[in-house]
């Protein structure tokens, strides 16, 4: 009998384990940063690519973690970005780049990773890729003309509170202080 009981509690154990790491995993899953949403979504662009996309997205996918890893924003000014998502959840960022750009290739990681040191939800985050000669945005035809990428577009409920164009003019925390700065 004693051994049945420890026999019960062992399983009862490992199926809460199990439990527990399937629900962690579910987590894990649901829980994608900015970061992690840019890789899956350069990773979509080679593999849909002809070769002259692909030999572009694989210059930026080389990059992407080098000048992620290589930016530190001030924490002052995370800290504060963090207060502002917080408090506003309708707040979205649209990137219009150019995998091609060296623009793009630097300064979007580094955007990436204000988001998500600040923990913007990468829910909220969209990256679409512009031709060369920019008149397409992710294969269909561009409906504003782009001059310059990357365009950072940030929204508040459906309205266009602000842009940063092709590279911030400070830093991209001190710029999106900026622009959200009216909230």
């Amino acid at each position: 009998m004693y051994g049945k009981r420890i026999c019960g509690i062992a399983l009862a154990g490992v199926f809460l384990l199990a439990l527990g790491c399937k629900t962690r995993k579910i987590n894990m899953e649901v829980k994608q940063n900015n970061y992690e949403k840019m890789v899956g979504v350069l990773a979509g662009h080679f593999a849909k690519g002809d070769s002259t996309t692909r030999a572009e997205t694989a210059q930026f996918q080389g990059v992407l973690q080098k000048n992620y890893e290589g930016y530190n924003p001030k924490t002052e000014s995370i800290n504060a970005l963090n207060s502002i998502f917080i408090k506003n959840k309708d707040i979205r960022i649209v990137v219009l780049g150019g995998n091609w750009c060296s623009d793009t290739q630097e300064g979007i990681p580094e955007l990436c990773k204000v988001l998500d040191l600040s923990n913007f939800r990468s829910s909220q985050f969209t990256y679409a890729r512009v031709s060369r000669q920019k008149d397409f945005v992710d294969g269909k035809l561009a409906t504003e003309r782009i001059q310059s990428v990357p365009w950072v577009r940030i929204y508040v409920d459906q309205r266009l509170l602000g842009e940063i164009v092709e590279f911030p003019k400070k830093s991209w925390e001190s710029d999106l202080l900026v622009v959200l700065g009216s909230l």
